[in-house]
Formats: structure tokens, C-alpha cells, sequence
């Protein structure tokens, strides 16, 4: 069978793991990381490395117009630039990471308390402003306008789940074809529990996953400090990316002085990370997007109680696979009764059902459906 020529095109390293998706019989893969020199040492020998600048834009159209599909990984408005100058035989798939669409709806999918701290400064918004009006001045186009055209130019939408998808879809209804992604592809070992790692004098609740204001970490410490059981807990927070502003600033000082909060500011590699799931014995994650699927995977996948935020799609999209996952209002009421600690039955039940969810759909199957896609077309 021939393979499809698939360019991808990545500007984050921490996502580059992403383009495994592809790996096997049905694509002949060329990754290009666009970004600034001081990254080049640190990606692999086979990548393409391009500099992150306008005058690079002829070298990365001249490299993608021979590819059959090219693959982006988030939709930065550098990107956005590349979309709308590739050849039409060029099909082009989005990887869909979520603040692409999200961000211009902070009213759906921010709680009011994270808006409040969440705002630019005067100048950083006159600022944007400004260069949205440049923009417009320049191609005629306003900001709308032109990202409209960048989506009716893309062909494929991949993301995690037809849930989420079809919430999108009410707001932004020209969304290119969706194309479902395999989740956990990349680990599917399942390894028994440690239960006596998790059995600590205080146990162990992870609160968001990095700084991000969609976490909505400040309605969560508000929650928690309604009790006086907040003693008997570790809340640890994920603070090791994501940007130092005003909103990540109110976090760390309502959470600075407090025995029961500790922040991880360093990034964790991925031994620390599993194992700091090992001991955990829930994970809070309440914003109202799709998010944090990495630290679902690893909850789930080490026993550990999960609860999201009923506004959350993503929230939906587990339940009917199979799992079990508590709600905001679950972890209020487990705390108020001092009960967030180990629950053996509900670990093993989500285990259980982590190896036939793994498993229904491959990434094999991701491979297959998108290659029939390109074969149709």
C-alpha cells in the first residue's frame, strides 16, 4: 500500500509527541518545527528546523506543496498565514488544541470570579486594538473575516471527541470536517495500583493543570476554604506553565502562607509526573472546556477519584464511555464530609473500563478513517 506524504508542522516542543498519531502503515511522515533558534538543540536530528519569521514563508510553502496532507498543530495566527497561501491541492488538517476557539468566548468557558482577574491591562488592550485595525487596514479584512476564511480553507478538525465537536459547532458552524483522534495512543500498558502509596496522613488532590485561567482554580479555593477539613489535605496545584500574569498572580497569592496548598512551579518530567499521580487520590479539574486530558489519563489510569465541572463537554464524553466521574458539586460534598480520600472500588471499576476504552478506537483506526478522507477526495 502507498503511503500518503504527510507534512507536520509544529511551533511548541511539548507537543511534538502528538505527530505519533501517524506513525505506522498509512502515512510517510515529515515533521518541520517552526521556531526560534535557541530551540534547535533541543530537537531531534530528524527534523526539519525553520526559523519562526515571515521571510521563511516561501521555504515552508515550497517544502509543503509536494505533501498530500499538512498537518497544524494549533492555529497561530503565523499558521493562519500559511493556511491561506497553501496550493488547493494541498489538503490540510488542524490539530485542534482548544484556546484557538475557546479564547474568543472567555464569557462560556471562564467562570465570572477567573474574568475579573483574567483582564489586560489598559495599555495591553489598546495595544490589540490597534493591531487588529492594522491588520484590517492592510488586507481589507477584519479580524472575523479573515479567520472565517482560514476555516472554510481547512479540511479536517481533529480532536478528542464528536461531544465536543458538536458544541463547537454551535457557535463556530463553518468547522472543517471532524476527524475523531485516538486517545492514550501512545501508552496503553496498564499497571496494577500501589494503594499504600496512596494511603497518606494527608491525601493527595491535584487541582488544575497548569496556570491557566480556564481552570478556574479560584472558585476551587473559595470552595475549599469553606471548610475546616481543608487541613486534612495536600491540595497541589500544576503551576509550571502558562503565563505569569494577573489571574495566575491572584492564585499564588490566595494559596501563599496556606500549609494545605502546595504549587509545583518546576516542570515535572515524566517519571515525577506519573508518580505524582501515583499518590494522588483525586484530580480537580473545573473549567468548562475540554481540557487537562493528559492528567485525566493519568488519574484514571492510577486509581485516582476524578471530578470535572458539569459544564465541561469532556465530562460527558467519559461518562459515556463507561467511567465514573464525580462533579464540582461531588467534590464539595466529599470535602465537607472529609471524604477524599481512597476509594478502592471506584479505582478498580474505572481501570477495568480504561483497557476496553484503550482499545475501541486505535490508532490504527485514526490512520484508516483519515486516509480514506484523502482517498475520497
Amino acid at each position: 500500500m502507498k503511503k500518503s506524504k504527510v507534512i507536520h508542522l509544529h511551533t511548541d516542543i511539548k507537543f511534538l509527541f502528538n505527530t505519533e498519531n501517524f506513525e505506522g502503515d498509512f502515512f510517510d511522515n515529515i515533521i518541520i518545527f517552526i521556531g526560534e533558534e535557541g530551540n534547535r538543540e533541543l530537537l531531534d536530528k530528524n527534523l526539519f528546523f525553520i526559523e519562526k519569521a515571515v521571510n521563511k514563508i516561501p521555504e515552508i510553502l515550497r517544502l509543503c506543496q509536494s505533501a498530500e496532507l499538512v498537518v497544524l498543530y494549533d492555529l497561530d495566527s503565523f499558521k493562519q498565514q500559511l493556511v491561506l497561501k497553501f496550493p488547493d491541492t494541498v489538503k490540510i488538517a488542524w490539530r485542534f488544541f482548544g484556546y484557538e476557539l475557546y479564547a474568543k468566548r472567555p464569557d462560556l468557558f471562564k467562570s465570572e470570579l477567573s474574568r475579573k482577574h483574567d483582564l489586560l491591562s489598559f495599555k495591553k488592550r489598546n495595544r490589540r486594538k490597534l493591531s487588529f485595525l492594522f491588520k484590517y487596514m492592510r488586507s481589507g479584512n477584519n479580524y472575523s473575516q479573515r479567520y472565517n476564511r482560514v476555516l472554510n480553507r481547512i479540511d479536517y478538525f481533529l480532536a478528542l471527541s464528536n461531544e465536543e465537536y458538536q458544541l463547537l459547532k454551535q457557535y463556530w458552524i463553518n468547522l472543517p470536517t471532524f476527524v475523531k483522534l485516538p486517545h492514550f495512543h501512545y501508552d496503553k500498558k496498564l499497571v496494577e495500583i500501589d494503594f499504600q502509596k496512596k494511603e497518606m496522613e494527608n491525601p493527595l488532590i491535584i487541582v488544575g493543570n497548569n496556570r491557566s485561567s480556564y481552570n478556574n482554580h479560584l472558585d476551587i479555593i473559595d470552595l475549599i476554604e469553606k471548610y475546616e477539613n481543608r487541613q486534612n489535605y495536600n491540595f497541589t496545584l500544576f503551576f509550571n506553565y502558562g503565563a505569569v500574569g494577573k489571574y495566575a498572580k491572584k492564585v499564588m497569592e490566595r494559596t501563599r502562607n496556606n500549609n494545605h496548598y502546595t504549587l509545583i512551579t518546576n516542570f515535572l518530567d515524566k517519571q515525577n509526573f506519573v508518580n505524582t499521580y501515583q499518590k494522588a487520590t483525586g484530580l480537580v479539574i473545573n473549567g468548562y472546556r475540554q481540557m487537562a486530558g493528559a492528567n485525566i489519563y493519568m488519574a484514571l489510569k492510577h486509581g485516582v477519584n476524578v471530578y470535572l465541572n458539569n459544564k465541561n463537554v469532556h465530562k460527558q464524553f467519559l461518562e459515556n464511555q463507561g467511567f465514573k466521574i464525580f462533579s464540582i458539586e461531588d467534590f464539595e460534598t466529599d470535602l465537607k464530609n472529609n471524604n477524599l480520600g481512597l476509594d478502592k472500588e471506584m479505582a478498580l471499576k474505572n481501570m477495568e473500563n480504561f483497557k476496553r476504552f484503550s482499545e475501541a478506537y486505535t490508532k490504527e483506526d485514526f490512520q484508516r478513517q483519515l486516509s480514506q478522507l484523502l482517498k475520497a477526495h
